[in-house]
């Protein structure tokens, strides 16, 4: 329960195409590929709503420097990418809206160790070249702490603990909330 805002305005009940429009993209867990399309056509429908060329073409071009393999495949179908080429490729359709705001559920989800720190490189190089916020749900304690950022820890739907990553990754209150035992 509750609400969901967006600069001082709630977009709980607001449509999908007015909640991209308004800055937010979402990166779901499972990485959502169109598979019968190519990976060109994949991150240009994440420009659907966008009215100018120019800066779609100027877009599509920096994902692609950005994740060179896409690049390289770009007229490749979609469905037969590795996991790790998949999660680059909607993570690059998500960019394609022109987010200030990207919500991306478990990147690391059946990745190999190699190709998450991989994502997660390009995820904060993002993050400061674009001033992205991200919000990164991460079943990985190690993984969310490495991102610098403020950290909120649930248990069963509830929030137990919460602050910045740097001091969290030193309280023992991190370790006890996570594991279940303890006082949280």
């Amino acid at each position: 329960s509750g609400r969901i805002m967006l600069d001082g305005s709630e977009i709980t009940a607001a449509a999908p195409e007015q909640i991209a429009r308004s800055g937010f993209s979402m990166v779901p867990e499972g990485r959502h590929v169109f598979g019968a399309l190519t990976i060109e056509e994949n991150l240009k429908v994440g420009a659907g709503m966008r009215a100018d060329k120019h800066s779609v073409a100027a877009d599509l071009e920096q994902v692609y420097r950005e994740f060179p393999i896409l690049a390289e495949r770009r007229h490749a179908v979609a469905g037969m990418l590795s996991g790790g080429q998949q999660q680059m490729l909607v993570i690059g359709r998500a960019l394609m809206t022109s987010p200030r705001l990207i919500a991306i559920d478990e990147p690391s989800l059946g990745l190999a160790p190699k190709i998450i720190d991989q994502v997660y490189e390009i995820l904060m190089r993002l993050r400061a070249q674009r001033k992205l916020t991200l919000l990164i749900v991460e079943q990985s304690s190690t993984r969310a702490l490495m991102t610098g950022g403020r950290m909120i820890l649930m248990r069963g739907g509830r929030i137990v603990l919460e602050g910045p990553a740097s001091e969290m990754v030193k309280d023992e209150r991190l370790k006890q909330a996570y594991f279940g035992f303890g006082d949280h």
